[in-house]
């Protein structure tokens, strides 16, 4: 159980191949461990609700800035970079795949 409670805080595109080597271990487990194997999907959905989650609070705050930034200067900037230039927000990362917007 502690593999899983490990994979399952790291984010979703990390730990994705940690789950399926996990799911694959499971498969070849005595059926004394049927526990394990009916509460694994309950906790994948919830790091993917997790990071579903992230993922709406940056876009929120992304709407936030280019608002600000609109109000600010009359017209939406012409790229993120400037956005985040003059916001002095980060960009937040994709939490599904761990790359910048």
């Amino acid at each position: 159980m502690q593999k899983e409670i490990t994979a399952f805080e790291l984010p979703s595109s990390q730990s994705q191949k940690e789950i399926e080597k996990i799911q694959d271990e499971q498969n070849k487990l005595p059926i004394y461990y049927i526990v394990t194997k009916v509460l694994f999907p309950v906790f994948s959905q919830a790091s993917v609700k997790r990071d579903m989650t992230i993922a709406t609070i940056a876009v929120m705050r992304a709407a936030l800035s280019l608002r600000d930034y609109q109000i600010e200067h009359g017209a939406y900037p012409e790229s993120l970079a400037e956005l985040q230039a003059s916001g002095g927000w980060p960009m937040p990362e994709n939490p599904f795949t761990g790359k910048s917007v």
